[in-house]
């Protein structure tokens, strides 16, 4: 079971600066001054919405089987590492060559295309990352009936459409343990 330890601060909101109040607030517009007072209700509202965020954000990825801890910096930065690499992919859709055993690289793109030219016999997916969704398309070209063997950590899949021309589209996503599970059933179209 995931968890974390981040927490709103003043949750009941005793000492906190009204919404209208805090945007009109010179503090928060220009920020504050040297040798300026700062209140505690404007304080505590700003706190309040920089920690509403992050407690939101991380019961968001406790709920979804990442724990998150203050209590160490390098172990929550490698935890975020691990979701947030994908985001900064220059080329998400990677095209791919036809190939009987091809290998998709999860660490180069994070959805994959292949126009069939033949059947796919064998194929690998490569350094996925947990929470990470991943998008295969298969393209029948003009002969069509061609068949793929998806990779063994992908379940649940479903064959491409065989008709010729025809392009199949699946979205997965990866689990903990590195199976990736369907989040869509395939989609086709001509």
């Amino acid at each position: 079971m995931a968890n974390t330890n981040f927490l709103q601060i003043d949750n009941p909101k005793h000492n906190i600066m009204d919404d209208a109040t805090y945007q009109a607030n010179t503090q928060r517009q220009n920020g504050v001054q040297v040798n300026d007072l700062i209140p505690s209700i404007w304080f505590n509202k700003a706190l309040y919405q920089s920690s509403t965020f992050v407690a939101a954000l991380c019961q968001m990825l406790a709920a979804n089987g990442i724990s998150t801890s203050d209590a160490d910096i390098n172990a929550l930065a490698a935890t975020l590492a691990v979701l947030l690499p994908k985001t900064n992919l220059a080329n998400v859709l990677q095209t791919v060559p036809w190939s009987p055993t091809p290998t998709f690289d999860a660490s180069q793109a994070w959805q994959f295309f292949m126009l069939l030219t033949g059947n796919v016999t064998s194929s690998s997916l490569i350094n996925v990352s947990q929470g990470q969704k991943i998008t295969f398309c298969w393209a029948q070209d003009t002969v069509g009936n061609h068949t793929v063997v998806y990779p063994p950590n992908v379940h649940g899949w479903a064959a491409p459409f065989l008709q010729a021309s025809y392009t199949t589209t699946q979205v997965f996503e990866v689990y903990p343990n590195g199976s990736l599970y369907p989040v869509s059933p395939p989609a086709s179209g001509v």
